[in-house]
């Protein structure tokens, strides 16, 4: 069985924003599953640039907001998919995940 989350907050609705066809997250067989995300205001849906570090941060303040509403958190994490396009973008985005978390990693 499978349920569409819909998105806690307008800005994170990308269907309604930008018109992109996809859920923000799908719980299935008691897992969830979270869309890819891009560095957004969560309130007005407008696009936030910035350093890599800043725009990582607004992304995995965006998952626990995402996470939250279905009832979970970042502590529940099992696997995270990210694109970087260097070793320092990458450490970054890890680095902001890892400081969000309430517990380390298993």
């Amino acid at each position: 069985m499978r349920e569409v989350i819909p998105a806690p907050v307008p800005g994170l609705d990308l269907r309604r924003e930008y018109g992109h066809h996809q859920s923000p997250a799908i719980r299935a067989g008691g897992m969830v599953f979270c869309s890819g995300m891009v560095a957004i205001d969560p309130q007005n849906g407008e696009r936030q640039h910035g350093t890599v570090t800043s725009e990582a941060r607004r992304i995995f303040e965006k998952l626990k907001l995402l996470l939250a509403s279905t009832g979970s958190s970042l502590d529940r994490l099992v696997q995270v998919h990210a694109t970087a396009s260097s070793t320092t973008c990458s450490t970054a985005s890890t680095d902001n995940m890892f400081r969000m978390r309430r517990r380390p990693a298993p």
